[in-house]
């Protein structure tokens, strides 16, 4: 325990020592600034509605007016109709013609409108047609159909904030991975790998060591980003071990990444690779539709599902992400273990690219 205390604080004196934390105070500024004064908390598509009714009596322009719609949005004729949409990008342009009682409409738009987004204008404007025609029935006065949440209603995460989850995710648990590298590189470039080889250290210290000062550097960087972001609002006895355990995870990928390469310039391809990999499941974040089973066996899959679900509470069960989260970590320590012994603690086991052992 002694020799692991005295390489730990050795990572972490090392971690000072090369301007680390001045640039992890830079970048935890850069994100609250982003967050809370960049991103809007609230925003809603521009769409604007300008109608025209050509059927007898306009029955439908005196509803929409009676609705509060503005009179402004009302025009004349069909042409008048297509000239404003044209001109705004975000317009939609709503035609009424034939009769009353069978109107025909056209929906109008010059900028992409989604199928979903389309379908719910045309069941709102099929209910304003039944209220004209006075054919509204008991089905669709609400009292047939009846909601029932299966949990709690969570509430509404404001929109500057729904980026933090893949920002603890994708920037502050990756941490160790990057600079991780950054630390081997350095020992092999100053002989420290080679001395200590002849230690009594031994390669399970050498592997906590690391692993543990970037979980420590880790969590005080992603507890910097929510204190400048969210404040108190945090539960910071639940995601500070998750993200001590993700930044653990990650660093152990790290290590085993780079005990294969000599240098930077060796490692850097692969290691975009990896992590545009990695950002796989953000996909999952924006659409939620789109969530394939291989897309949770991506490491970072599991830690920013459970990381959305401690900083917004859902009611969705977490066990089971934070479950696979520790399996993979106890599998990449394992892994780890061996290719460190394979690649760092033996002389002339590193891969090069160029196919060559050395």
């Amino acid at each position: 325990m002694r020799r692991f205390f005295r390489l730990f604080k050795q990572d972490l004196v090392l971690a000072f020592r090369n301007a680390m934390m001045p640039v992890l105070v830079f970048l935890i500024v850069m994100m609250a600034v982003t967050v809370r004064f960049v991103l809007p908390k609230d925003w809603q598509p521009a769409e604007t509605y300008y109608f025209v009714d050509q059927t007898e009596g306009a029955p439908y322009e005196t509803v929409l007016r009676q609705s509060g719609v503005d009179p402004g949005k009302f025009l004349s004729d069909e042409e008048a109709l297509r000239g404003v949409v044209r001109k705004d990008r975000g317009g939609i342009g709503v035609l009424f013609t034939g009769s009353k009682t069978h109107p025909r409409i056209t929906i109008m738009h010059s900028d992409v409108v989604t199928p979903q987004g389309v379908n719910i204008l045309k069941a709102t404007l099929n209910a304003m047609v039944r209220r004209v025609t006075g054919s509204e029935g008991r089905q669709f006065s609400g009292e047939s159909s009846r909601v029932r949440f299966l949990r709690p209603q969570a509430e509404p995460v404001p929109l500057n904030l729904t980026a933090l989850p893949g920002l603890i995710a994708f920037e502050v648990i990756v941490l160790g991975f990057m600079f991780v590298a950054v630390f081997i590189f350095q020992e092999k470039h100053e002989g420290t790998i080679k001395a200590y080889r002849v230690s009594p250290g031994g390669k399970v210290a050498y592997v906590l060591s690391k692993t543990l000062a970037f979980a420590v550097l880790g969590s005080v960087y992603g507890c910097g980003v929510l204190a400048s972001t969210m404040g108190r609002s945090v539960n910071y006895g639940a995601i500070v071990p998750l993200m001590a355990l993700g930044a653990a995870l990650y660093t152990l990928i790290g290590i085993s990444v780079a005990s294969f390469f000599q240098d930077l310039s060796e490692w850097l391809l692969p290691a975009v690779l990896l992590l545009t990999v990695n950002m796989i499941p953000a996909a999952s974040m924006v659409f939620p539709t789109f969530s394939p089973r291989w897309l949770s066996y991506v490491p970072s899959y599991p830690a920013v599902f459970a990381i959305r679900e401690v900083l917004f509470p859902s009611g969705k069960p977490i066990l089971p992400l934070v479950g696979a989260l520790v399996a993979e970590s106890v599998a990449a320590y394992a892994l780890c273990l061996f290719l460190t012994e394979r690649n760092l603690m033996k002389e002339g086991r590193s891969w090069a690219p160029q196919g060559r052992f050395r």
